[in-house]
């Protein structure tokens, strides 16, 4: 998620037949999230279910180009065609919030202060600009409709970026 900027629940909901390595592509064509069960009350046990579902939007929808250094790794744990890539102890996925909890022991162990796995795609999304990734590409990997959208949400300047800002600026007036 940190080098592709995928949400969690297209995480959970990726085989490995979504990922292409010879063409170093992902395929990102579901998302599995937890929703209520129509007609069912609170009180009853069982009343959400796992469903995997089409993206957010069509925009959701996309191709993503695989950065080279996660090739691979992605080969070593490489598993035949449906499989998940993140699997489950009940089933043969893992749910979203099962792999926040995941992310959240893998942090404890690491001895990291805790941060929501939302945060890894706006790392990935700050990073990306702060290398001069143009936004119209990022919003497309993000899999916004619009990149004003992109800019809102997930683009946060460095304190590093300003200071340069400001060193430019700098330049130009004393020049």
């Amino acid at each position: 998620a940190l080098h592709t900027g995928i949400r969690v629940g297209e995480l959970s909901g990726l085989t490995w037949k979504d990922i292409d390595l010879e063409e170093e592509i992902l395929y990102i064509r579901r998302n599995l999230l937890r929703v209520h069960r129509s007609g069912e009350t609170r009180t009853n046990a069982n009343v959400t279910k796992v469903v995997a579902q089409k993206p957010k939007s069509s925009d959701s929808v996309r191709i993503i180009p695989l950065p080279p250094g996660l090739i691979p790794v992605l080969r070593q744990h490489q598993k035949e065609g449906s499989a998940y890539v993140v699997s489950g102890v009940k089933a043969a996925w893992a749910e979203p919030r099962t792999i926040q909890y995941r992310f959240g022991k893998i942090l404890q162990k690491c001895q990291i202060e805790y941060f929501n796995f939302h945060m890894l795609r706006h790392a990935f999304a700050t990073r990306c600009v702060s290398m001069g990734v143009d936004v119209k590409s990022l919003s497309e990997i993000l899999g916004h409709s619009n990149i004003q959208l992109t800019l809102n949400l997930y683009v946060h300047s460095t304190i590093q970026q300003k200071r340069l800002l400001m060193q430019q600026y700098d330049f130009a007036i004393h020049s």
